[in-house]
């Protein structure tokens, strides 16, 4: 819940930027014309990973046992990691 909270940011923060102009002195740059979107969904991720890593600290903090083990706790922070930056 807390990363789909989170993927309605970077739409707004993008749309913000196409209407304030920032796009459009990101063109006038010497820079690939993907970068500043690609480094926007970069950071995204990275943040929806800090995210993901408090959430689970916080739930084994609490008391919360996954049945699995360490590496199907990754695998499904990265699929709730993957997911979100689909969908924002």
């Amino acid at each position: 819940m807390t990363l789909l909270v989170t993927t309605g940011t970077t739409g707004a923060a993008l749309s913000i930027d196409l209407a304030g102009g920032a796009f459009d002195r990101f063109r006038t740059l010497s820079i690939r014309p993907a970068a500043p979107l690609i480094g926007a969904v970069v950071s995204d991720a990275v943040r929806y990973a800090l995210a993901s890593m408090v959430v689970v600290g916080l739930g084994l903090a609490l008391g919360f046992r996954p049945h699995g083990n360490a590496l199907g706790v990754a695998a499904a922070v990265l699929l709730v990691v993957a997911f979100s930056v689909n969908l924002s």
